[in-house]
């Protein structure tokens, strides 16, 4: 295998991850929001500081806008928390009983182009790197 192979196999597993990476971050909803601890997310809902919630059931996360930030907040009025599978009836009782003008449950499906991605595209390129 002479050099301008490797360096050209290099590169294109080098695009592929930084594509991979890119559509990864651009494609994350929650940038905006400030990660905090479940118990300061759980204390906002019992405080009332709570406009509207979101439960996103399968990345076991709520998130929460608030009335106003706080320093447990670090200001912020839009966060982020996550919790363990067993508490999500916890979590969703809490959000149902506070005071937040709407909340809804997201349940996120990852599409059918993605699934067929993720497993066919490392084939493609052990196949690829394979027959140079």
């Amino acid at each position: 295998m002479n050099r301008k192979t490797v360096f050209r196999n290099l590169g294109i597993v080098l695009g592929i991850l930084l594509v991979i990476y890119a559509f990864s971050y651009f494609g994350d909803d929650t940038r905006g929001f400030t990660k905090v601890d479940t118990s300061v997310a759980i204390a906002q809902l019992d405080a009332g500081n709570v406009k509207e919630a979101q439960i996103d059931d399968r990345e076991q996360q709520v998130r929460l806008w608030l009335d106003s930030g706080n320093d447990s907040t670090e200001g912020s009025t839009e966060i982020l928390a996550k919790y363990p599978a067993s508490a999500s009836e916890q979590v969703f009782d809490k959000v149902a009983a506070s005071d937040a003008e709407s909340f809804d449950t997201q349940v996120s499906q990852e599409s059918w182009l993605t699934s067929i991605l993720l497993f066919v595209l490392p084939m493609i390129i052990l196949l690829a790197s394979s027959s140079s």
